[in-house]
């Protein structure tokens, strides 16, 4: 929309703005209580060292149940030697359940009980511009709780397809903030906090909570983070998700799918495009069925897939 438009209007009719102090009075109504979202949230956030030959690293990191589990991102490639919980004033060692190698989200957990979690909410539902807050345990008092925007959605970064949809966040975080949850005024973990890119003009990156949802349901069926394989490949770089191959013997050939295809709908999402495409097969589950539908020579088809686990597909390689 021009900007002409949206700036029309009767000019003898002033614009009435709120005031502060009936926007501290919606705030409030309506949740948007700093100090309450960090009084309900401080005692699940926990300090994390990583170390390993080369160094260590303090990052963030929250519980998610009652039982010491905890939810993390690791920023490197390395594999941890040592990891230490700082909870409540108290070091525990901490044991590495699982890892996504796709995102670096990562399951810890320490010999602990009554631990508080916190609830997991929808992190790609979330209305642009909504109000958001990073916690975390940083040796800075002041950055433990950091207000921010949610501003976008990105499935491209650097002008590379990422293996799912991120979070853009406008808000000035902490870095060892890293790994920490990303809180929305109702309470609930909207997204896993990732480094700050670009500082200067206070923009972040997040995990979506769907994301530690997925790892989550991975660990509790294979008791690790099992990626899907589908079998088919996409045009890259056009707006329409169509398939021009199809591997024999993989799940899509025994779904039926055709080269020509061109996919709108996998699940209960819509999907537009590659990147769309790329972004729901992320979350697919091995071994669970998943109604796809396709456009086939003007013809809607729903087909049924079956993804196989990646690791038994290098298992039938070797």
């Amino acid at each position: 929309m021009p900007l002409s438009v949206i700036a029309q209007g009767d000019p003898t009719i002033a614009p009435s703005f709120p005031t502060p102090s009936e926007i501290i009075k919606e705030r409030l109504h309506e949740g948007f209580d700093q100090q309450e979202i960090y009084k309900q949230s401080c005692n699940s956030v926990v300090r994390i060292e990583m170390s390993d030959p080369l160094g260590s690293t303090l990052i963030t990191g929250f519980f998610i149940d009652e039982n010491g589990l905890i939810a993390t991102v690791i920023s490197t490639n390395r594999s941890p030697d040592k990891i230490t919980v700082t909870w409540q004033e108290r070091a525990y060692p901490a044991k590495l359940l699982a890892i996504d190698e796709r995102t670096r989200l990562a399951l810890l957990k320490i010999d602990t009980e009554m631990t508080s979690g916190l609830p997991l909410g929808r992190g790609l539902d979330g209305a642009l511009g909504s109000q958001v807050y990073a916690v975390s345990d940083t040796s800075d008092t002041l950055s433990r709780i950091v207000p921010g925007r949610l501003a976008g959605r990105e499935a491209t970064l650097q002008k590379n397809v990422l293996p799912t949809t991120i979070l853009r966040l406008h808000m000035k975080a902490a870095p060892d903030a890293f790994g920490g949850p990303v809180i929305d005024v109702d309470g609930n973990v909207v997204g896993v906090l990732l480094l700050n890119l670009d500082q200067e003009n206070e923009v972040c990156f997040a995990l979506p909570s769907e994301i530690l949802q997925k790892v989550l349901t991975d660990y509790e069926k294979f008791q690790h983070v099992e990626p899907a394989w589908c079998g088919f490949t996409l045009e890259l770089g056009t707006t329409t998700p169509k398939v021009i191959f199809v591997q024999s013997g993989s799940p899509a050939a025994a779904a039926g799918f055709r080269p020509g295809d061109v996919i709108l709908r996998i699940g209960d999402r819509l999907v537009r495009d590659y990147q769309d495409v790329v972004d729901r097969c992320y979350y697919l589950t091995a071994g669970q069925d998943v109604e796809i539908a396709v456009l086939r020579n003007q013809t809607d088809r729903t087909l049924t897939l079956k993804p196989k686990a990646v690791s038994e597909l290098k298992l039938n390689n070797k």
